[in-house]
């Protein structure tokens, strides 16, 4: 659309205030004129001074909304630190025509790999889907789990104590090697239970079971699970702009719609101070400073 455009407000509409920051509602019959229409929003004069408003609220500026309501994953073009980059470019300062990496208000960005969840055993012997996963990519018995977490086989103490057949339940569970470690065969798990020595778990959970008929029956639970993150350190072209987490809350938006990007995180950081000379050649351009 064209900048500098005036236009009647068709209904009240949400904006931000500039360079404040201020949540404010722009009344239907306000005469506005866009200055600026950059990276999905849209850049207002009115009589009370410049706003801010989102895409989604285009239809108050007799506007197609062409925003999906729902955020769509792409598939980045090259790795995903590049593909973060080029989500940064489409980020704008409200009152500068140029994107936050050509300012240069971007200082860092880096693709962080991490582990996801702690290693614990099922809590009475829950189903293996219910098990945190953790760690390296491989599979471990409930008495490998056992032994990693110092629990003592030979504790007595507990709150709530497990019985056997909750093992049934059990993703892993095999009847027939639990069969063959029972006295009597046509026994169930429940009547030989109190036999077994109790094992505490994380000091109030118990599971009755002996060791060879844990290594035997227990469910094992594969981990190894990971999340990729992407962390942005991010500066302003002034430290009292209070635009600068609307501008990191956009970032953020549009880094998440990148396939592979888990969590996004874009820090504000205020060194070193941001100056003309961090400005890109393209942006110089844009600006007409070359």
């Amino acid at each position: 659309m064209n900048s500098h455009q005036e236009i009647i407000l068709k209904r009240d509409c949400d904006a931000i205030q500039i360079p404040s920051g201020t949540v404010l509602i722009l009344p239907a019959g306000t005469q506005v004129i866009v200055t600026q229409s950059l990276g999905g929003t849209f850049t207002v004069a009115t009589p009370g001074g410049l706003a801010r408003i989102d895409e989604k609220d285009a239809d108050a500026l007799g506007l197609e909304v062409t925003v999906p309501t729902v955020p769509v994953k792409t598939a980045p073009e090259g790795t995903l630190e590049e593909a973060v980059w080029n989500q940064l470019k489409t980020v704008f300062d409200p009152e500068i025509p140029v994107n936050v990496v050509d300012l240069g208000l971007i200082y860092d960005c880096a693709i962080i790999t991490q582990e996801t969840g702690g290693t614990r055993l099922p809590s009475k012997l829950a189903d293996a889907d219910e098990v945190q996963e953790v760690g390296g990519a491989q599979k471990l018995s409930v008495q490998e789990l056992l032994d990693a977490s110092g629990a003592d086989i030979s504790s007595t103490s507990s709150r709530d104590a497990v019985e056997i057949d909750e093992a049934r339940r059990t993703k892993d569970f095999d009847a027939g090697l639990y069969a063959s470690s029972c006295p009597n065969q046509n026994s169930s798990p429940t009547q030989h239970s109190s036999s077994l020595p109790q094992v505490a778990v994380d000091g109030d959970e118990t599971i009755r079971s002996n060791t060879d008929a844990t290594k035997q029956f227990a469910a094992e639970v594969e981990l190894g699970k990971k999340s990729t993150k992407a962390h942005v350190k991010m500066t302003l072209t002034a430290p009292g702009c209070g635009m600068g987490p609307t501008i990191a809350a956009d970032a953020r938006a549009k880094i998440l719609t990148i396939d592979g990007i888990d969590e996004a995180e874009v820090e504000l950081v205020w060194d070193p101070a941001w100056n003309q000379s961090m400005i890109s050649e393209a942006g110089r351009m844009k600006l007409g400073m070359v």
